[in-house]
């Protein structure tokens, strides 16, 4: 109960498989290297995901003038948690 237009959606598990599937082929076909599995492809975009969110804490942080090496990170929101452990 987490998707679809109302919320209330369980997701398509083969649906996902399948889609992450065709993406590790599509990165095979574009790098010749070893095919990934679904999970890979996932944890390679959630990697760049919380990269992306690190690099933008520290941009704006450091233009403010705050040095982020002295502040402890407070993570919030339904994958908040995941996160910051990552």
């Amino acid at each position: 109960a987490i998707v679809g237009p109302t919320g209330d959606q369980p997701m398509d598990v083969a649906a996902v498989r399948a889609r992450f599937e065709e993406r590790a082929a599509e990165i095979q076909r574009a790098t010749g290297g070893a095919l990934r599995t679904p999970e890979d492809v996932a944890a390679g975009y959630r990697n760049i995901a919380v990269e992306n969110m690190v690099n933008a804490i520290k941009k704006i942080s450091t233009q403010r003038g705050y040095d982020v090496s002295e502040y402890t990170l407070q993570c919030f929101g339904g994958a908040g948690g995941q996160h910051a452990c990552d």
